[in-house]
């Protein structure tokens, strides 16, 4: 949120997560210089999220849970988002067959499924594909827009209400 801020001034945003980071986010929004226009909420996503928002950012939130758990959050942002609101996920995406694969994010992103399957086991989290990030989006009241690429090995993705 805060490197967003920076890089575009008109938006004001809320950093919402477990209460016991308050401390820490704070310190980093005053360091920033954006006390006025960013805040630290306390809450847990799996019962609400805050109502009303343009746009909500889950990043490197859904790897950890199985469909079964990540779809409430989404269903609680589906319930929040504003008129016209986006959702957007940053997170780690396998290629599907016969899609791209360049070779760092191939690897990177399979290892990262390794390490989720040895850390937490096959009813876990895992690093899904467009189709099941799609599926996901669907159960949860979205429509998957667009992925895109970033430099590093998570892509953003974009959903909207459907």
């Amino acid at each position: 949120m805060i490197e967003l801020l920076k890089r575009y001034p008109q938006p004001t945003g809320t950093v919402f997560d477990v209460p016991r980071l308050a401390e820490v986010a704070k310190k980093n929004i005053e360091a920033a210089g954006l006390t006025g226009r960013c805040h630290f909420l306390g809450g847990n996503a799996f019962e609400a999220v805050p109502a009303g928002g343009d746009a909500y950012i889950l990043s490197n939130f859904l790897i950890n849970w199985g469909d079964e758990e990540a779809v409430v959050p989404l269903r609680n942002c589906r319930k929040a988002i504003g008129p016209g609101g986006k959702l957007f996920l940053v997170e780690w995406m396998l290629p599907m067959a016969g899609e791209p694969r360049e070779e760092f994010r191939f690897w990177d992103t399979v290892t990262m499924d390794l390490i989720m399957l040895a850390a937490f086991g096959s009813r876990s989290g895992y690093v899904r594909t467009r189709l099941e990030f799609q599926a996901l989006l669907k159960a949860a009241g979205f429509d998957l827009q667009t992925v895109i690429p970033t430099h590093a090995t998570v892509c953003v993705i974009e959903a909207t209400p459907t």
